[in-house]
């Protein structure tokens, strides 16, 4: 799973396929009894591929996010009644920052899948799977 939009949404040693569909999922903290499980533990291989090992495999590049600062860290859900509160300003620099965030995200998974079909994931950056 390379194109991730909320997070960490991969849990080491606990992940499953459910049976419900991606587009009903309400938030990312979802939790679904053990009858919706599918399969378990799907994943064979799993990588946390930090932000300096690809901009290394990157030519030493990234488009954007190419700084040290910090990006602000939003909650999961921002209800319509949060939103309403938001000054015009807020609402618009809290937009332009979701943009950025999904230019960084899709500048990511694009260079993650050349170092996948390039054969050239980093084994430092491998995560040890534990089976219980």
């Amino acid at each position: 799973m390379v194109d991730w939009k909320w997070g960490r949404i991969y849990y080491q040693n606990e992940e499953a396929i459910i049976r419900s569909k991606w587009s009903e999922l309400k938030a990312a903290d979802t939790l679904w009894p053990r009858s919706e499980i599918y399969v378990k533990y799907p994943v064979s291989e799993a990588y946390c591929i930090s932000r300096e090992v690809i901009k290394d495999y990157n030519n030493g590049f990234l488009q954007y996010y190419d700084t040290d600062s910090t990006f602000i860290r939003l909650g999961w859900n921002v209800s319509d009644q949060n939103w309403a509160t938001y000054s015009e300003g807020l609402k618009a620099s809290t937009l332009e920052y979701l943009a950025l965030c999904d230019s960084v995200q899709a500048e990511f998974v694009e260079i993650i899948t050349r170092m996948i079909q390039d054969g050239n994931l980093p084994n430092e950056s491998r995560i040890e799977l534990k089976r219980k």
